[in-house]
């Protein structure tokens, strides 16, 4: 910590007033440490080893990254399957050139919380231990019927686990019509039409197969003077699907129908929905590697333009393309249009596009106070997180190089890379807390996938992120609910009307909160589909609306007592 004195001491001050200003001195050194601290007491500690997490990631292997798709994936699923409020832990992992398809091909792992507090694997019980080069995944209850299925990308067919209200999982990919055989990367649920049934959006990446990966040195590239794996440019770019609920749990392909097939490919990586120019319906930002971003505009009937360049979200604040990555949304300004960050190659700054009136928005990353330390890093995941319980977005950031070259003597970076903690000040300024909360106590990673969600049920928000070829990290948040009071919101779809898309608002005396229940964030990710608010010192919510994307309330509560989850059986009249 540093202090400083709001006054010079000269030598004759010292001299003939020592013994009045030394006290003085001291005490404001103190009254300064105290509340630079104030949240001391909060500190996140690394516990994956401890509660029984033996999964870990693979991609190839560690030392040597000859294609593209050995550096990409880790995305993870922060899930409750089960209707139990306590929510699973889906890491999807790759596999490697010499095992992929074979009996010991790494698969995918389920996690689950028992009541001592370890964790139990439990994927293949679950029918969800896809053996496939797995890149990550979405959630949403895509048949209306109350419970969480599973959509996961991959190199080669992605998978839609539907589940059976228990947490078991059959694969239906196929049979319900969202089947796709490229590199998926992200993807994410969301209502096109808002017909009250979830439609999905997959990013593709490069316009590959395992049949056509090149063999011969086009594989690879050259970095800082090295030689490194090709890509992305100068690859073949894919095209992204967007896939139709019929309202009956299967899907149409509506790629050509919704206009996105005449928007030009790039290297897709993650989707996200939301209302972005206020007029009711849900629009899609994605963000796209090494290439200008989408800001798909929706006209209300699930037709879109692509106009992300008009509205200020397809290139960094110089113009220039960037290696764009992980997505999260909060409403950082309380204009009730959510504001949209997300992470970028080394160099580059990760951005905080702030909106600036209904569809447009600026890059505030630097003015935030977030933008000079993030620009050394190459990043991957992020969450926004109420990690304090004081009522305001804080965030996460994971990151990790994509060569392991970067460890060369003289590069002046290194392959693993430390994550960040941001805290809100308050006032949508953020504040650079990654030491003062306990993370630079621990080693750090190739980080990739992070979500955030209250993992033991003890009322604050811990993080979960799946590390590249290695164990994931759990950080469990120690402090976060005596810091602060807190509600949490499960909205459960009912039969003509999904949640997703859904905004929260809980208000407090003049203070309105805003969080939106979304399907697919991060980087190839889904973080805890509940909703968690931190309430401060406040004893109760004085009001809880529930909107539907298109702006209607659809349920309204007063007078919450805090500490509370509230369960809404979405639509349907108490």
């Amino acid at each position: 910590m540093h202090v400083f004195l709001p006054f010079h001491l000269n030598r004759p001050c010292l001299k003939w007033r020592g013994r009045f200003v030394l006290p003085i001195v001291f005490f404001l050194s103190l009254l300064l440490l105290f509340v630079d601290n104030a949240k001391g007491e909060i500190c996140f500690r690394e516990v994956h080893e401890e509660v029984g997490i033996t999964y870990s990631h693979t991609a190839g292997l560690m030392e040597k990254k000859d294609y593209i798709f050995e550096t990409k994936g880790g995305g993870l699923l922060l899930v409750d399957i089960d209707g139990d409020d306590i929510p699973e832990l889906y890491f999807i992992s790759a596999s490697a050139l010499d095992r992929l398809g074979k009996s010991d091909s790494p698969r995918n792992a389920l996690y689950k919380r028992l009541p001592d507090g370890r964790y139990e694997e439990c994927a293949k019980a679950a029918g969800v231990d896809d053996p496939a080069w797995g890149m990550g995944g979405c959630a949403a209850d895509v048949d209306n019927d109350g419970d969480i299925d599973l959509y996961v990308t991959n190199f080669g067919p992605n998978r839609l686990y539907i589940n059976d209200g228990k947490g078991q999982f059959k694969e239906e990919a196929e049979i319900r019509g969202v089947q796709c055989d490229a590199m998926s990367t992200g993807s994410s649920f969301g209502d096109a039409d808002g017909d009250g049934y979830v439609d999905l959006y997959v990013c593709n990446y490069i316009d590959w197969s395992w049949e056509t990966i090149p063999t011969g040195p086009q594989r690879f590239g050259a970095w800082r003077g090295m030689q490194v794996h090709a890509g992305p440019r100068g690859l073949p770019k894919a095209q992204d699907k967007l896939f139709h609920n019929r309202g009956d749990g299967t899907f149409e392909d509506w790629t050509a129908y919704s206009g996105l097939h005449k928007v030009a490919p790039q290297y897709g990586f993650q989707p996200v929905w939301f209302d972005a120019d206020a007029d009711g319906d849900q629009d899609i930002f994605v963000s796209n590697d090494s290439c200008p971003n989408y800001l798909l505009i929706n006209d209300g009937d699930g037709r879109f333009t692509e106009e992300a360049m008009l509205r200020g979200v397809a290139y960094s604040n110089d113009g220039a393309e960037q290696g764009s990555m992980g997505v999260d949304l909060a409403d950082i300004n309380g204009d009730g249009i959510f504001d949209i960050v997300m992470t970028t190659w080394a160099q580059e700054n990760n951005c905080l596009y702030v909106s600036q009136s209904p569809g447009f928005f600026e890059d505030r990353s630097f003015s935030a106070g977030f933008g000079a330390d993030t620009t050394p890093f190459v990043g991957w995941g992020v969450t926004f997180l109420d990690f304090d319980n004081d009522g305001d977005s804080d965030l996460f950031f994971a990151n990790g190089h994509v060569f392991p070259e970067a460890d060369q003597p003289g590069i002046g970076t290194s392959f693993r890379q430390q994550d960040l903690l941001f805290e809100n000040e308050g006032d949508g300024k953020f504040r650079n807390r990654t030491e003062a909360y306990g993370f630079l106590r621990y080693p750090s990673h190739i980080s990739r996938g992070a979500v955030s969600g209250d993992v033991d049920g003890d009322g604050d928000l811990d993080i979960v992120v799946q590390n590249l070829n290695e164990p994931p990290s759990l950080w469990l948040n120690e402090g976060g609910s005596s810091a602060g009071h807190w509600l949490r919101v499960r909205c459960v779809a009912s039969s003509h009307c999904n949640p997703i898309g859904s905004i929260i608002e809980l208000q407090i005396g003049s203070t309105i909160q805003r969080r939106l229940i979304s399907s697919g964030k991060s980087v190839f990710s889904q973080k805890e589909l509940t909703v968690h608010f931190g309430l401060g010192q406040a004893e109760q919510a004085e009001g809880v609306i529930i909107r539907h994307a298109n702006g209607k309330i659809m349920h309204e509560y007063h007078n919450i007592p805090a500490n509370t989850l509230l369960t809404v059986r979405y639509g349907e009249i108490p």
